[in-house]
């Protein structure tokens, strides 16, 4: 199957994750209303590569230019049939948010702290790959 979507998930060495909500109003995103996952979305004809469309969504969903984060290491993988392509970036820290209208809320939390938000299936696969593998 062909990549169709790019995730980027944010984390410190401290273990601490940005999760942003889909906007609960926003009828266009379905069963992800009011869920918190990571930035991301379809790549788009414009952009040369998977890391251009992680860079993008990135900038368009939180306002967060790639170019300005510390990154310590980046690691990518496949999931879901390979149809999403995950950035996690190890970053020094997470800078302040500014959403698009698509999300309404978001935060900065530790990993062991997951199980207490209604999370998006593709960022509950991509923690579980994430932490399986031991990345950092």
């Amino acid at each position: 199957m062909q990549t169709k979507c790019v995730g980027c998930m944010l984390i410190t060495p401290k273990d601490e994750v940005l999760l942003i909500r889909y906007n609960i109003n926003n009828r266009k995103k379905g069963k992800d209303r009011g869920k918190w996952g990571n930035p991301g979305g379809k790549i788009e004809e414009s952009d040369e590569n998977h890391k251009e469309t992680m860079i993008r969504e990135l900038r368009e969903e939180t306002g967060i230019e790639y170019y300005t984060l510390n990154v310590i290491k980046m690691k990518n993988w496949l999931q879901c049939q390979g149809t999403i392509r995950i950035y996690s970036l190890l970053v020094k820290e997470i800078p302040e948010v500014s959403l698009s209208e698509e999300h309404d809320l978001y935060i900065k939390i530790n990993i062991k702290n997951l199980h207490k938000f209604d999370l998006t299936y593709s960022f509950k696969k991509a923690m579980e790959i994430y932490q399986s593998l031991n990345y950092y």
